[in-house]
């Protein structure tokens, strides 16, 4: 969907929108995950292999949120240099892995560095996005997107500092942010997913094989 006005010019091209899988994704959240934030805002956070590792978003996160009306729940994966998960702080919580989507159903903000599936998996639940995307090329692409249609902040790996990370959560609660995500989340959901997706493979299947008894 982001890259829709690239790429309407190529012939024989359909958009499905987004190919995620929800049986993990929308999987339980841990038991009492969500009472940790005490009724305040939720962030998620989800940061991959990239410029901003371990030693930046594990000082950071605490020192942007604590003190503040927002709780952050950050999912770090099986990082090699995080090889013992940090300690909870009042604002800040620490988990390996937590479903995606139904941890962004649940959030009011989100805090990422561009990956594809996330961005897409923001625009779905409506949910405005902090992006700090680095130089890899896709990330930046799909961050520039969500700055572009008014659904995310898009910021230079520099201006990952407490104050700015603070200052830039707070101007995502502004109503129109979520009002761009809610348009193209509607969009999206349009297109069909994964299951429009695996009747265009079949179909072109048939096809084939079709062309081939003839």
């Amino acid at each position: 969907c982001i890259r829709d006005r690239l790429l309407t010019d190529v012939p024989d091209l359909y958009f499905v929108g987004y190919l995620l899988y929800d049986r993990i994704e929308l999987a339980p959240l841990p038991a009492d995950l969500l009472e940790r934030a005490h009724g305040k805002n939720v962030v998620f956070a989800y940061f991959s292999t990239g410029e901003i590792g371990p030693a930046q978003y594990t000082r950071v996160i605490p020192e942007a949120y604590d003190n503040s009306e927002f709780h952050a729940i950050v999912a770090v994966g099986d990082h090699p240099e995080l090889p013992t998960l940090p300690e909870d702080t009042p604002n800040t919580t620490w988990r390996r892995f937590v479903p995606g989507r139904s941890i962004l159903r649940c959030s009011q903000a989100l805090l990422f560095d561009g990956g594809q599936n996330t961005a897409m998996a923001s625009l779905i639940h409506s949910l405005p996005s902090l992006v700090f995307p680095g130089s890899d090329f896709e990330r930046d692409f799909n961050a520039r997107a969500l700055a572009r249609i008014g659904a995310g902040l898009h910021y230079p790996v520099e201006d990952f500092t407490p104050p700015k990370v603070l200052e830039g959560t707070r101007k995502l609660l502004k109503p129109s942010f979520r009002h761009a995500a809610e348009t193209y989340a509607w969009k999206i959901a349009r297109q069909g997913g994964p299951r429009y997706a695996a009747d265009l493979v079949l179909q072109a299947a048939r096809g084939e094989a079709q062309a081939t008894q003839v």
